[in-house]
């Protein structure tokens, strides 16, 4: 049984919307004669809780004995900054389930504090898009760019200056910190799943795929992030753009030394993946997807014969009345 006192940060379980065991810090108000102490967690507690006692405003009232402690490093005050560190510290966490803590050491594994270096390729936004360039020269927070992107096109290279903020993700020089970069944000995307941070799973999920076409590619890397951003589109409600993921997956595993961008992605294709793909994720995946699309072209079509009788009904009604 743990002991706290008022103002320590613990570890609770909780129990989301969907019935899905999770956890969270939480500060201790006040710690009753009888050992029941009273937290506040900065996002608001469900009262689907199975371990809640009462519940009053924010605040909601635990046993001792449904407490945690946190872990040793989180108790201690140092400043590492070793990626690595980080990230298996990120993993603890997530296995722990505590998604929101997790996510905060993947993250700080990210940042990146290293002066940008001429000729490095960077990836910087522009509204919602990333832009592939690379570093001619930077000063006082202005990076000057020029883009180069992986497909060589026939439209002349732009030379811009941008916002050192503006710069999302450095491709790191090694193969390793390139790896580690894409498994940071394909974990970023998880824990964003589970908080139902869809918007922001999308973002990292972008970042990692960008990462995962640098040189030298890895065909079964690209594939695994092709599949998760694939369900990351579905739970944002953008099936287009799933059942094209789908496909380059699909496109890559049977071919992996072509790079194909825009394969055909018809749900006759999707239902020919569905069937006789040999890898399960990206076979699982087109099934959900082929479902989806069966159900919105069912319901397309029931609106549409909904819409008819209406406008026949309302033709009719105007004929009469003219008459």
């Amino acid at each position: 049984m743990m002991k706290a006192m008022i103002g320590d940060v613990v570890r609770v379980k909780r129990v989301d919307e969907d019935g899905k065991m999770y956890r969270c810090k939480a500060t201790v108000m006040c710690v009753e004669e009888d050992g029941v102490m009273e937290l506040l967690e900065g996002h608001k507690f469900s009262n689907r809780g199975k371990t809640m006692t009462r519940v009053k405003g924010d605040d909601v009232f635990f046993e001792a004995k449904e407490v945690e402690a946190l872990q040793d490093f989180e108790r201690k005050v140092d400043k590492e900054d070793d990626p690595f560190v980080l990230k298996e510290r990120g993993n603890v966490l997530f296995k722990l389930r505590d998604y929101a803590s997790a996510e905060i050491y993947y993250m700080k594994a990210l940042e990146n504090n290293k002066p940008l270096l001429e000729d490095t390729v960077v990836y910087i936004r522009k509204n919602t898009t990333l832009i592939r360039c690379q570093v001619i020269s930077t000063k006082d927070r202005i990076a000057n760019v020029r883009t180069c992107p992986i497909v060589h096109s026939k439209e002349e290279e732009e030379l811009m200056s941008v916002r050192l903020r503006n710069v999302v993700c450095v491709c790191s020089q090694t193969l390793k910190e390139r790896d580690l970069k894409i498994a940071l944000h394909k974990n970023v995307v998880r824990c964003c799943m589970h908080r139902k941070e869809f918007n922001a799973a999308l973002w990292h999920a972008n970042l990692a795929h960008v990462l995962s076409l640098e040189c030298p590619r890895d065909a079964n890397s690209i594939i695994k992030i092709l599949c998760l951003r694939a369900r990351v589109h579905l739970e944002c409600a953008l099936p287009r753009h799933a059942k094209l993921d789908v496909a380059k997956a699909a496109a890559l595993f049977e071919n992996e030394t072509t790079w194909n961008d825009k394969p055909s992605s018809k749900l006759a294709d999707l239902k020919l993946i569905a069937s006789s793909c040999k890898n399960k994720a990206i076979k699982s995946l087109a099934k959900i997807i082929v479902k989806n699309m069966k159900s919105r072209i069912k319901t397309k079509r029931t609106l549409a014969k909904e819409f008819s009788v209406w406008l026949e009904s309302a033709s009719s009604s105007n004929a009469l009345t003219e008459s």
